[in-house]
This record gives C-alpha cells, structure tokens and sequence, in this order.
C-alpha cells in the first residue's frame, strides 16, 4: 500500500473545524504504537512471492501477527497491525506527524473504506472496495484558493462502470458527464448535461449532447439546444451513415440525407413543419446534382 501527500503547512489548519479531530487521530494513532511495533526496515522481511511479512530474526518463517511500520517510499510510513504476515484492519499512512490517509484490510485484501487528503487536509480520493475489488471511487478536485472544481464519481457493478464527472464553480456544479463501460470498452449512452440552480436552490439539469457506443464503436450522436434535440448522426462501421435536422421546439425532422463511406451520396430530403416533403436534393459522392421542389 502506498499512500501520497505533499507538504502540509499546520498553520493553514489554525482555525479549522477538523483540527482538533485531525489531532486526536494523530495522537491516538501515534500513541498506539509502542515500542514492541516492530519495523520492515530492521524487523521484518517482505517475501514478495508470497506477499508476506516474516520476523527478520525467526528462522522457521512464521507469519508477523502484532503492530508493524513499513516505508513503501522515502519518507512516507504506514503504520497498522498484521495478521500471520498480511495487514488487517485499519492502516495509516504519514509523512513525519502528518496523516495521508488511511486503508481498510480484511484478510490481507482491501476491503472497506480507503481515504486520502489533499496538502490543505480535504479529502482527495475516498474508495470503497469489497474483497480486494473497488466498488465506488470518488476523486475531489480543488482549485487554487481551495474550492472544489471538479468531482469525478466511478461506480462498479460486475463488469460495468458508471462514471460521473460533475464540474464546478464556488462549489456548485455547473456540467456533468455521464459516461457507461463495459469491459474497459465504451458501452452505452455517453451523457453531458448543463446545470443550473433555479429560484428555489434546485439543481436542472438540461442535456445538451448525447452519444451511444456498442462494443467501444460510435454508433449515434444527438445535439441538443436548451434540452431540444436539434441535429442526430447515426453511424456504420465507424462512418457518417445518417445524418438529421429538427426544427427547434416542435422537434419536426427539418432535412434528412445519408452517407456512403462518410460522403453524402443519394437523396436529401427537406421537409416543411407539417412533415411533408418540400425539396429533394441528389447528390453524389459529395456533390449536389439537382435539386426537385415540391
């Protein structure tokens, strides 16, 4: 386990609300090391085939169970407790007296929470894993006078991953992408929405672009102007097959025109807000060749 943070000014925490907390776990957590802890640098012996920790001194190899350091990286030490060689419950990682963070092992394997704070002391990445599996991850952007800029949420299911990535200004978010895996490949419908606060403090959201993937290949895109559907490409074999205009607000089909190898190529139809046929325009590999009027 490696658990990373910059330098941290303790000033900058005079008059924070999770000072006296963040001392409480600092004290408690140093105070429960005594000196029977033992250390991988002197004590103990990682066995990276087997991912165990063994005392330097036993010769019959038995699995370390009781409180132990290790220093995955220069200057950093996680401190928690083994069980016959692997870690188990909480494990804290520092810098000198300062908390990076902490991780949740059941057996050897994450399992639970897993934290990480920033260089101000603000929660960075929170993950929840389950059996050594990450189920939920949540990652914290903040900007330089400290407000959040940006949350990005993936949630887990079996093979499938749902990620959300809210942008933000003065903490309140402003865009949102929706964005559906499966098997590391794009999957689904790919969401981007525009958020406004109204005159109750409620969040709108109103979709502006909407894309669908099948087996990571691009197969539809919508365009959207203040939530109404204003132009629809469809796609085959990673190529412009089809191509739709809408009249705004009464969501009619305005013009229609297909592709042939990303060309437009045959007719290209015009309709008139009744939906009926008011021009036909042929084309060929990409050029006009005469338009009819209706």
């Amino acid at each position: 386990m490696l658990l990373r943070l910059k330098k941290l000014d303790l000033r900058q925490f005079k008059h924070s609300k999770n000072m006296k907390k963040l001392l409480a776990i600092l004290f408690l957590s140093i105070n429960s090391f005594a000196q029977d802890t033992l250390s991988c640098k002197k004590d103990l012996t990682w066995e990276k085939w087997e991912k165990y920790y063994y005392k330097t001194s036993d010769e019959s190899k038995q699995r370390y169970t009781g409180p132990a350091k290790c220093y995955p990286q220069k200057g950093v030490e996680n401190r928690g407790f083994l069980k016959e060689g692997s870690w188990e419950g909480k494990v804290y990682g520092y810098k000198g007296y300062l908390l990076l963070g902490y991780s949740t092992f059941v057996n050897g394997f994450y399992d639970g929470l897993t934290i990480k704070y920033d260089e101000n002391g603000n929660v960075k990445d929170s993950m929840i894993f389950e059996a050594g599996f990450e189920k939920y991850s949540k990652n914290i952007k903040r900007d330089k006078l400290d407000m959040i800029c940006q949350v990005s949420e993936k949630i887990f299911t079996n093979d499938t991953l749902t990620l959300k990535i809210f942008q933000q200004i003065d903490d309140l978010p402003t865009k949102l992408n929706v964005e559906h895996y499966l098997k590391n490949k794009k999957n689904g419908s790919f969401e981007e929405y525009w958020i406004e606060l109204d005159e109750n403090k409620k969040l709108n959201y109103t979709i502006e672009k909407y894309s669908f993937y099948k087996d990571g290949i691009l197969t539809c895109k919508r365009f959207f102007d203040g939530g109404i559907i204003y132009q629809e490409e469809q796609f085959e074999n990673k190529k412009l097959s089809l191509k739709r205009t809408f009249y705004g607000d009464v969501n009619a089909v305005e013009s229609e025109e297909h592709y042939v190898n990303g060309k437009i190529h045959g007719e290209k139809k015009y309709y008139d807000i009744n939906g009926k046929i008011s021009a036909i325009e042929r084309f060929e590999n990409g050029k006009s060749i005469e338009i009819i009027e209706y």
